[in-house]
């Protein structure tokens, strides 16, 4: 990595890593923090990056960090806070045992805001603030001409917002069809029992982050500075991004007054309907690829074990919750 920097930025001498230090857990992509130090008029300089790169046997999702680095690059010009891509390495000399990977710059900031670890009454308008500017930034997201900006040039464009959700059940009933290690019958019944039960028809389909809320995003002073982490960005209903914000608020301010908000600061509003939906999908879909990623596991190319114990365990609860939640195995 030393000679990359150093043809990354040959106006800086001597430059070399001072530290490199891995973001735990890092699931679904590697984050690597490095710190730069080079010699300029007599001192020593330093700077931050954050190098992003996926696992030794593939990202769990489907996608590749190309389209997330390029996620980045659109947006920077954004009301949208997000860090300035600053490359992504694609040239086989330089890939990290055969891996691509991006260079984006370091946001100082915190992934959780102090005030939320203060248990006192008086905390609690900050938390709501803090909650408020989530709901502010996830509809900023929302309201992006997404077509303008050229997001429907790498990311599957929903058929027509009726049709958006049932085309994500698809997608990833046919993810368990290419990578499942299992039959799973009953996370598949559930799929269909999603198709059959969709939500309502969004007003519009939106750009989504998708993994989102608090400890998602980096925090300075209240506010969001750096919204990070966007390989499961998508096109689609705009209820999914605020399902799985909620579901990280909810110790900080109720869901319905959260839901009120963004429905306020929203360009268009989403029912609690669709929430309630959302919030099962969002498990239906994560059981789905967290499963998908034990073929990684299996193979020897990622033996990590958080692979083999959220594979194996976390469809099973899932399909315990979303199995009683439709209510299979009751009599008629």
């Amino acid at each position: 990595m030393t000679s990359y920097f150093a043809q990354l930025f040959p106006e800086r001498t001597n430059i070399r890593l001072e530290t490199i230090k891995r973001s735990y857990p890092g699931m679904s992509r590697e984050t690597w923090w490095v710190t730069t130090a080079w010699d300029e008029a007599g001192e020593v300089s330093r700077e931050r990056f954050v190098v992003r790169l996926d696992p030794p046997g593939g990202c769990l999702s489907d996608s590749p960090l190309e389209d997330e680095s390029e996620v980045y690059r659109l947006l920077h010009p954004t009301a949208v806070p997000v860090p300035r891509l600053i490359v992504h390495e694609g040239r086989a000399e330089w890939l990290l045992e055969g891996r691509e990977f991006s260079v984006r710059e370091w946001i100082d900031g915190e992934i959780e805001p102090a005030c939320l670890r203060d248990g006192s009454d008086a905390a609690t308008p900050l938390k709501i603030a803090i909650v408020k500017e989530q709901m502010e930034k996830i509809a900023t997201i929302h309201a992006l001409d997404w077509e303008a900006l050229g997001f429907g040039a790498f990311l599957p464009v929903p058929s027509d917002p009726a049709n958006c959700a049932k085309e994500e059940v698809w997608r990833h009933l046919d993810m368990l069809d290419r990578h499942a290690q299992e039959p799973l019958p009953a996370l598949r019944e559930i799929g269909r029992w999603l198709l059959d039960n969709p939500p309502p028809a969004p007003a519009r389909i939106v750009l989504r982050k998708e993994n989102n809320g608090i400890g998602e995003e980096i925090w300075r002073d209240g506010r969001i500075v750096g919204m990070c982490d966007w390989e499961g960005a998508s096109l689609g209903d705009p209820a999914l991004d605020v399902a799985v914000a909620l579901n990280t608020t909810g110790k900080y301010w109720n869901d319905e007054d959260a839901l009120a908000y963004y429905n306020e600061v929203a360009p268009h509003p989403v029912t609690e309907e669709s929430i309630t939906w959302y919030r099962r999908f969002w498990a239906f879909k994560a059981a789905c690829a967290l499963h998908s990623g034990l073929r990684n596991y299996n193979s020897g190319r990622d033996r990590r074990v958080q692979l083999l114990t959220l594979g194996c365990l976390y469809p099973v609860i899932v399909q315990t919750n979303l199995a009683s939640a439709a209510g299979f195995g009751e009599r008629s």
